[in-house]
């Protein structure tokens, strides 16, 4: 379900904040703000309680750009020296010149450095003069002698080619890929970076690079996407054609939260349900087992499973696979050949992460902390391993973090934002993981590799406009996401991965949700 708590989210989040528990205060304003990233009250209330300046003036200015007429965020912005709108973002490259024309320091007229310098250019020039006067008087040799009693034409300078023993490097241009914005690197990978002028060999060739294969048009893909109507809290299943108007409304009932199985043959999908007697989830061993308890009439989110058709349509009934207490079950995934179904919950009192045995049912904890644990995803080639979102090493704040299921059961954190980073999503290829940050405050969709290295922004010079939701076409050529950057319902775009070219994909008076493509 898209925001089932979000109010009772937000008042308890002030009313932590109002007692002086900053920690639970940025915790729970936090998980407003990963579903809401306007919401002036939680931005106002989350710029009360971050511990740094830069934090405080962030929240702030973002609350600025939501509402101009913010007189309390703007006389804050004044007493904390900070301006009223941010500065305009620069691109990494901006940045990196001018860090260099800083480190470069200036020449005064009239200081001594400049007058050596004068005499030092002045004796290179009579040096090089003297150089070509001697060349152009000396013969020129027709040909060279082998010492084995050949003869060798001379021809280098004639032709321009460098013979195989030289050690210099033809002066052509290297055409350089655009690589987008980076946004910053781990200065542990530093050691392991080639020296910034390595020689190449010049008895290899240089090899032609190999083209880059042109991506698959965008109306060539089919995708299943859940998308809310107005005035309604849970979501409909969409089969459409990108860029085109064929779209086919799924199913006579409204879903949560929605998911495929890799394969297609599986949907995960999140329901409110008449609450039963709630057991914890080491004692829920399976879907048989939970659908035995007595009902109490209180509704409560719990997660199902269907069979899908080829056509996208749900064949029979759905399985309950949870009962768990709690007021949110979110974000399910499943593993690359369906054998788990992870998801989030705040069963036992905070967000952590849980997986079901699909041949059994059994319900396993994944992690257990005081930090909020949510949006699981699994890899797309291995079962057992994940990432996940998490704040328990920088409470407020949450970064992409990983889970591995099989010995040595390693977990712990992938990459370390500016900001959060949220809502991570896998390429086919398993080698870049999409996820939402808000680095430069509002919410922008950037790309890493797997290994939490060498980040890229693919939605750049969008205002303020909030991006989530992020999901790869089938190719890796495109990352799908919703945004609310043209009206103020989020609609689904796609990125080129490459071009960084934004394309919409759907125009309805929808909310998206979530978006699956389909092979």
């Amino acid at each position: 379900m898209s925001s089932p708590n979000i109010q009772d989210l937000l008042r308890q989040g002030v009313e932590a904040a109002r007692s002086g528990d900053k920690l639970a205060a940025r915790r729970l304003l936090q998980q407003v703000l990963m579903q809401d990233g306007n919401n002036e009250v939680a931005l106002m209330w989350m710029a009360s309680v971050v511990d740094s300046l830069d934090d405080r003036r962030a929240f702030l200015q973002k609350a600025l750009r939501v509402n101009p007429n913010n007189q309390r965020a703007r006389d804050a912005l004044e007493k904390l020296g900070g301006a009223a709108t941010p500065a305009a973002r620069s691109t990494g490259t901006s940045a990196a010149v001018g860090r260099q024309q800083r480190s470069t320091p200036a020449i005064e007229p009239g200081r001594p450095q400049n007058n050596l310098i004068l005499v030092l250019g002045a004796l290179l020039l009579l040096a090089i003069v003297v150089v070509i006067l001697l060349a152009v008087a000396a013969p020129q040799p027709q040909t060279a002698i082998n010492p084995n009693g050949g003869q060798t034409a001379v021809a280098a300078l004639a032709t321009g080619s460098v013979p195989p023993s030289a050690t210099s490097r033809p002066l052509t241009a290297t055409p350089i890929t655009p690589e987008g914005v980076i946004i910053s690197l781990d200065e542990a990978s530093v050691a392991t970076l080639p020296p910034t002028f390595t020689p190449l060999p010049s008895s290899t060739p240089t090899e032609t690079p190999t083209p880059t294969e042109t991506p698959i048009p965008l109306d060539s893909y089919r995708y299943l996407s859940s998308e809310t109507d107005p005035d309604e809290t849970e979501a409909w299943l969409f089969l459409s054609s990108a860029l085109s108007d064929d779209v086919l409304r799924l199913g006579e009932d409204a879903f949560g939260d929605v998911t495929i199985s890799p394969d297609g043959r599986l949907i995960a999908f999140v329901r409110l349900t008449p609450d039963a007697v709630s057991a914890a989830p080491e004692t829920t061993p399976s879907a048989e087992a939970t659908a035995e308890a007595a009902p109490t009439g209180e509704l409560r989110p719990q997660l199902f499973v269907a069979d899908l058709s080829e056509d996208g349509r749900v064949v029979g009934e759905p399985r309950q696979m949870t009962n768990l207490a709690g007021s949110s079950v979110v974000y399910p995934t499943f593993s690359f050949d369906s054998t788990y179904l992870a998801f989030a919950s705040n069963a036992d009192g905070d967000f952590d992460i849980y997986r079901i045995t699909m041949s059994n049912g059994v319900i396993d904890n994944l992690t257990r902390n005081d930090g909020l644990d949510t949006q699981p995803a699994y890899a797309p080639d291995t079962r057992t391993y994940l990432v996940y979102v998490s704040d328990e090493l920088s409470p407020g704040f949450t970064d992409i973090y990983y889970s591995l299921q099989d010995p040595p059961f390693d977990q712990g954190r992938l990459y370390d934002a500016a900001g959060s980073a949220f809502m991570p999503a896998w390429s086919p290829d398993a080698s870049q993981i999409a996820f939402i940050g808000t680095a430069n405050a509002d919410a922008d969709l950037f790309i890493v590799g797997s290994d939490g290295q060498r980040v890229r922004q693919l939605t750049i010079d969008d205002g303020t406009a909030e991006d989530r939701m992020p999901a790869w076409s089938p190719d890796g050529a495109y990352v799908a996401f919703a945004s609310n950057r043209e009206s103020q319902n989020f609609q689904w775009y796609a990125v080129n991965v490459n071009t960084l070219t934004v394309t919409r994909l759907a125009d309805n008076e929808r909310n998206a949700e979530r978006l699956i493509f389909l092979e």
